[in-house]
């Protein structure tokens, strides 16, 4: 549809359009009583004008109402030969390669907009255009002289009629229909349900339209738990196409439509951008590619789409729900099943060195997978032709479809990356479960051109049915911890990965309150100094680090997001040490962003997650029974989480919690590594001394904001009246978690059986045979696949 302007019109927002009188709009939606959503022609900008300022043009009149009116026969109605927006090449080369003499289609004009073009072949194949102008006023269709109620009055005409050369119209050539074409305009959905305020008094401009995603965000609420992977909604951080720089943006997955929308703020009527998903991929990406974590990937025609989640939690859910919609994936299956088993395929690759690659003063190798980045090694000086990485990338729950893995050396230039050589493989070139230790040739452009070692693994591994896992995870849910704590006493070097496990474990069952709580209670029995207390690295430490990363990062940005960001927007120095340049003005702008992070941290307390607070309230009774006469260590013990693993990781590496978009500069990064200092030594309560002389005159601030500091401490040690549970996973889908810990279970059965036998806890002593049981299920899975 097309509407003419008849006033002039001033916009009184960013999401209305300017117009003057007489101008021709296309319309994108026109579902709403008093607004139409509009576009120039061959802008992509679009915005509403009242619909009291326009006029449709041409008679709006059905395919049915037309042909029954004007007796058209089945094979002349309107949809076997109106086109869209073809240009006139497209048009002559559709009537000659799929029509015949006499052919004809009728398109959309290019300009004017509004306008039409019937398009006819002749005898000598010839092709004849003739203009349909639509007018304004009349809404009426003039061709050669003749005005027209409708298009179909125009066919009927010259079907009887010659139209040139003592010739008429035959036989129509049909709009080719593709298979992943809407009969909707992409994104015309999107407005259909947007509400706006009642209707005005006559003549008046119309009221705002609300945000958009307002509207989103109730269709996503009111969907089924079963039907939540149509309708998703969330804010992650964007890539900038043309730069380095991420954005915090707002996505509206629309499963049903196969659409995902992104949206510049929550304030948007309008969408910035639609990613058809029909015709994309998804694909993780390791944290090496941007040196940041919970990165993934949208590949789309010409390009590709760098997200990044706060959590690997919300990843995972983002790249589950994007892969049943895009018609390629990366990603494995979905392992959330009760009631059946999956096979789950994993890659890891080393890259260990490269020589003889000839000359390259910033070398590093990029790693894809199917041709689509995933990781990269950091830079390394070059010795002799040579330069040693010692990188391993792990590619957890891939995707069949991932046949080839590609190596590729790259030169780091001031403007533009240099390729100097690559190597592809194909999958099965790397045995199944066994490691793959070699030397690979580099080629550029056919020729030898050094060479990489590497070594490689794939597995494949069987995740069971989530009610299969019954006993193997009663024996880490239960109180005593002991199966934990002997897993942990055997694989010391995957700390990390099975605190990460058993805590996804635990949310899912909303218990990891109680075990958080347990964990902190043992290391609090054990310890002898109150100085060395949660400083080392235990399954303690590194769940509680775990937990707090999957549910206080939004809280950490509400705290202290603003200041960082001014930070990182500092120019001046913040350099206290005169060997490295201090000013005696420095201490003014360490002091003020200082003073900027406190205010935050202290005013957001009781913002600070329930369930958390809760760990910290039994922590802190846990720690006074222990030393009731040391009332500091009750708060270094908070501190030891909040701010040894949690505010001053944030405030010396903002890039790895989203909040910068690139990793800072070196003064930057000067500049927060003192801020950190100072808070670190407010939040343990201490001062200044003479192993960094040149921080004494921060003592001053420190002392004035010791009570403070002590009251934030207080108030994030309260635990809630109510505790409430916010988002967790379901049970079923901590099957992987369970396989992981399986995994890890029998990759060290022998000093696991011989820990268990020598532990005094019940669920450490059990472990071993529920281990053989489940042993049993697997082999019966494996050999049924």
């Amino acid at each position: 549809q097309v509407i003419v302007m008849t006033h002039d019109y001033e916009p009184n927002g960013p999401n209305e359009l300017a117009c003057t009188k007489g101008e021709r709009l296309a319309v994108l939606n026109d579902k709403d009583a008093h607004w139409i959503w509009a576009s120039r022609p061959g802008s992509t900008y679009a915005g509403f004008v009242p619909r009291s300022f326009v006029k449709i043009i041409g008679r709006d009149i059905s395919e049915r109402e037309a042909s029954a009116a004007f007796h058209l026969p089945s094979s002349h109605h309107r949809s076997q030969w109106l086109h869209g927006k073809i240009d006139r090449t497209e048009a002559e080369r559709l009537l000659l390669t799929e029509g015949k003499f006499r052919s004809f289609l009728i398109r959309e004009s290019s300009a004017p907009i509004g306008d039409f073009s019937l398009s006819f072949r002749l005898a000598d194949d010839r092709i004849q255009h003739f203009k349909i102008h639509v007018a304004d006023q009349a809404s009426r269709y003039e061709v050669g002289g003749r005005s027209f109620d409708c298009l179909e009055a125009i066919v009927l005409r010259y079907l009887n009629d010659p139209l040139l050369d003592d010739t008429c119209l035959a036989d129509p050539v049909a709009p080719v229909k593709h298979a992943d074409e809407d009969d909707e305009d992409a994104g015309t959905e999107l407005y259909s349900d947007v509400q706006y305020s009642k209707k005005p008094a006559g003549g008046t401009v119309p009221p705002k339209p609300q945000p958009m995603y307002e509207t989103l965000d109730r269709a996503a609420q009111s969907k089924k738990k079963q039907e939540s992977r149509n309708v998703k909604m969330g804010k992650l951080v964007k890539k900038s196409k043309k730069s380095k720089k991420w954005k915090s943006t707002l996505f509206a997955l629309h499963g049903h439509k196969k659409r995902l929308y992104y949206f510049d703020s929550d304030q948007a009527v309008k969408p910035k951008g639609i990613v058809d998903l029909a015709s994309s991929g998804v694909y993780t990406v390791d944290d090496s590619l941007f040196g940041r974590p919970h990165c993934f990937q949208i590949i789309v025609p010409g390009g590709q789409i760098y997200l990044c989640a706060d959590t690997s939690t919300e990843k995972m859910e983002w790249l589950s729900a994007l892969a049943e919609h895009c018609s390629i994936s990366g990603v494995g299956q979905d392992v959330s099943s009760k009631t059946s088993s999956a096979s789950i395929i994993s890659f890891s690759i080393s890259l260990m060195e490269a020589k003889q690659f000839g000359k390259a003063g910033h070398p590093y190798a990029v790693v894809s997978l199917n041709g689509v980045r995933h990781a990269r090694t950091p830079l390394v000086a070059p010795k002799s032709q040579s330069v040693f990485w010692g990188e391993t990338y792990e590619f957890d729950n891939l995707s069949e479809s991932i046949t080839t893995v590609t190596i590729e050396l790259l030169n780091r230039g001031k403007r533009k990356d240099g390729h100097i050589a690559a190597l592809t493989l194909p999958m099965s070139e790397f045995p199944l479960g066994k490691a793959l230790d070699c030397w690979q040739d580099l080629a550029s452009d056919g020729s030898s051109c050094g060479s990489v070692r590497i070594k490689g693994l794939l597995k494949q591994e069987v995740v069971l049915a989530y009610a299969d896992y019954k006993k193997f995870k009663g024996l880490f849910t239960e109180k005593d911890l002991g199966a934990a704590q002997a897993l942990v006493s055997v694989s010391r070097s995957n700390l990390n990965e099975i605190a990460r496990h058993l805590v996804n474990i635990w949310r899912a069952d909303g218990i990891e309150v109680d075990l958080l709580s347990e964990l902190t209670a043992l290391v609090v029995k054990s310890e002898s100094s109150q100085a060395t207390l949660f400083r080392g690295n235990s399954l303690s430490t590194k769940a509680l680090d775990q937990y707090m990363k999957m549910t206080a990062i939004p809280y950490l940005k509400s705290a202290v997001g603003n200041a960082i960001t001014a930070i990182t927007e500092e120019k001046r120095s913040c350099e206290m040490d005169p060997s490295r340049g201090a000013k005696p003005d420095n201490i003014k702008v360490l002091l003020h962003h200082c003073s900027a992070i406190c205010t935050g941290i202290f005013d957001s307390a009781a913002q600070c997650p329930e369930r958390l607070r809760s760990v910290f309230a039994r922590l802190k009774k846990q720690v006074m029974a222990k030393w009731p006469d040391d009332q500091q260590v009750t708060k270094t013990a908070i501190t030891a989480f909040l701010f040894l693993r949690l505010f001053c990781p944030a405030i010396m590496n903002p890039k790895l919690f989203n909040m910068m978009p690139d990793h800072p500069t070196e003064n930057i990064a000067r500049n927060l590594t003192l801020i950190a200092k100072v808070i670190i030594n407010l939040a343990n309560l201490s001062e200044f001394g003479q192993k960094e002389p040149y921080m004494i005159p921060c003592n001053e601030f420190l002392k004035k904001n010791h009570p403070k500091m002590v009251s934030f401490l207080e108030t994030v040690s309260q635990a809630p009246n109510k505790l409430t549970q916010g988002p967790v996973p379901a049970p079923e889908s901590t099957a992987r978690d369970l396989a992981a810990l399986y995994i890890y279970c029998t990759d060290n059965l022998h000093e696991l059986t011989t820990a268990c036998s020598s532990s005094k806890q019940k669920t450490a002593q059990k472990l071993p045979a529920v281990l053989d049981k489940l042993h049993a299920k697997v082999a019966k899975a494996e050999k049924a696949r």
